[in-house]
Formats: C-alpha cells, sequence, structure tokens
C-alpha cells in the first residue's frame, strides 16, 4: 500500500494499517513514519490503561473503522486534559484515591 490514501477510494480505506499514525489533508490519509526515538516512554498505571483500550476500541465506530494507534490516543488525552484548568485538582484526587487503596 502507498504511504497516500484518497479518502474517497473505500478499497484504499480498508487497507489502512492498525497502529498507525495518518496525517489528513485535503482529502487524502498520509501514512506517518515515526522515529522511535521521538517516542518518551512512559509508566501508567493499569487502570489507566484499560481506560485508554477501551477509548480506542470504541473509536473505531467514530472512524468508520479504523483504530487509532495507542499512541495518539493517549497523546490526545494528555494534551487536552493538561490544558484544562482543574488538571491539578484532577491529578491531585487521583493521588488521593490511590494512596488511599
Amino acid at each position: 500500500m502507498s504511504n497516500v490514501v484518497d479518502i474517497d477510494d473505500q478499497a484504499a480505506l480498508e487497507e489502512l494499517e492498525d497502529g498507525e499514525i495518518y496525517s489528513y489533508k485535503n482529502g487524502v490519509l498520509e501514512k506517518l513514519e515515526r522515529d522511535p526515538d521521538d517516542l518518551k516512554k512512559v509508566r501508567m498505571m493499569n487502570d489507566a490503561f484499560d481506560e485508554v483500550l477501551a477509548l480506542q476500541k470504541r473509536m473505531r465506530k467514530e472512524l468508520e473503522g479504523y483504530k487509532p494507534d495507542i499512541t495518539a490516543v493517549v497523546s490526545a488525552l494528555v494534551v487536552n486534559a493538561c490544558k484544562e484548568e482543574n488538571a491539578p485538582l484532577v491529578v491531585k484526587s487521583y493521588l488521593a484515591k490511590m494512596f488511599a487503596s
């Protein structure tokens, strides 16, 4: 498969690869090559990972059958959540629940 896919080409859309990241511009999806050195390794709690997996699976319906790369799902959530005004309170609450267990 080419690294460029026309979104009106149903056969090409069905060949999109799970676990890959694509950029959308002017009606065309382009597979992005990732340099492993650009990705940071971050440990996360099991409950958080389970929630991300569940969201990743739900995204199949939103994205008409395509399951996004888990790295993109986590990145989208983290970038958005960190911009929220209540982010410190959310972290504080999570830590309190974690240490109360």
